[in-house]
């Protein structure tokens, strides 16, 4: 793994680290990858983008809109099969303190005027915004507030009223089924993990993954589903005792049956961990270990069939926690349109955020990976004439 870019170009404030575990970056079918991120800072309010066409080497930087984005309380990236990024966010300028769902979208490349998804009627207390796309490019939304909530629409409209997944249920993440179904896995009213999903106009029952560890405090489940519909759920839980570490888990649906449960690491100082999924169906879980100073050592495991361990490798061992944010900030992940998902010799891939200088609000936006993501053209033989 290295640092093979730098996305922002301008200063972005350390919170839009605030809340990792989101959805801020993703590759579509041209290879360009997207990343999206915001400012909370006067007078740098608003929401940013930038794109690269070179695997992640070099970056430009966009201001998609200068609303005041609330990228602590989510922000998601999703690209359709025109290739047109959308960004999915939550702004208080909207309205007199009101925190409303926005999307703002980059059609021929340009950037529109945001346009409402859900206007929440509270000015308070609404968070976890993520978004996914589905294969027919429809937009799925959770947010939460008191319980987990849905809303699915195209930018343009119509959106639709939100529909509650589990009415005694928080840190929600979401995930896109083969069959274009919204998966959602939640913490429980007893702090335990599950997972439901929608099918025939109706949320399934709970599927418990986890129960109860006892002790601490279950954090932010994170979701990736394969591309034979299996689930992988990282998440991380708060040790009873001081120091007060968080432990990271995982564990993978398998043809219907929940594998064992795999304990990764217990010395974790953030609750944020990133899960991806390659090519080849093995998962990535990226944590950030405490190392007792402002320095905060980036690793991942790979987790092959559900249950053998890779060894603990470094990400990065420099980066400085941004603030008291996580730096575990996003996953290259983007599997609608059918662009599928990255090598196993190109991940793990990530954004993390890097503090600079140090003492400020202020946070680089870092592209890693093993190598520059360059996708090679298929060409395809005809197998009479052997003309290309």
């Amino acid at each position: 793994m290295a640092l093979i870019g730098q996305v922002n170009t301008t200063e972005a404030h350390h919170q839009n680290a605030a809340r990792g575990a989101q959805h801020p970056i993703a590759i579509g079918n041209d290879n360009t990858i997207w990343c999206a991120y915001g400012n909370w800072d006067n007078p740098d309010n608003g929401v940013l983008a930038s794109y690269s066409i070179d695997g992640g080497l070099t970056w430009t930087e966009e201001v998609p809109t200068t609303e005041r984005c609330a990228s602590w309380a989510g922000i998601s990236l999703a690209i359709d099969s025109n290739n047109v990024p959308h960004i999915i966010y939550e702004t208080y300028d909207a309205g007199p303190g009101i925190q409303i769902i926005r999307c703002v979208s980059r059609i021929g490349g340009v950037w529109g005027a945001p346009e409402t998804v859900y206007n929440t009627g509270f000015a308070a207390g609404v968070w976890m915004v993520k978004a996914q796309i589905d294969s027919l490019d429809n937009i799925h939304v959770i947010y939460q507030r008191n319980e987990v909530n849905w809303i699915v629409g195209v930018p343009g409209g119509p959106w639709s009223v939100p529909e509650v997944v589990d009415a005694a249920s928080f840190r929600p993440d979401l995930a896109i089924n083969n069959n274009d179904e919204p998966v959602v896995v939640y913490v429980n009213a007893v702090g335990g993990i599950d997972i439901k999903y929608r099918t025939g106009g109706a949320w399934t029952a709970a599927d418990n993954v986890s129960p109860v560890l006892g002790g601490g405090g279950t954090a932010f489940p994170i979701l990736q589903i394969d591309s034979v519909d299996d689930y992988h759920v990282a998440w991380s839980f708060e040790e009873a005792l001081a120091p007060w570490n968080y432990e990271v888990y995982y564990k993978k649906k398998e043809t219907g049956v929940w594998l064992a449960l795999q304990e990764l690491d217990t010395g974790v100082d953030e609750w944020h961990t990133e899960l991806g999924i390659d090519d080849e169906d093995n998962a990535y879980v990226i944590f950030q270990l405490d190392s007792g100073g402002a320095d905060e050592a980036v690793y991942y495991r790979k987790i092959t069939n559900g249950i053998v361990l890779g060894v603990e490798t470094v990400i990065d061992a420099t980066i400085l926690h941004p603030n008291g944010e996580s730096s575990v900030f996003g996953f290259l992940y983007h599997k609608y349109p059918a662009r599928g998902v990255l090598a196993a010799t190109f991940q793990p891939v990530v954004v993390l955020l890097d503090e600079v200088p140090i003492g400020f609000p202020y946070a680089n936006v870092n592209f890693y990976a093993a190598s520059a993501i360059v996708f090679l053209p298929t060409v395809q033989t005809l197998p009479a004439t052997g003309v290309v």
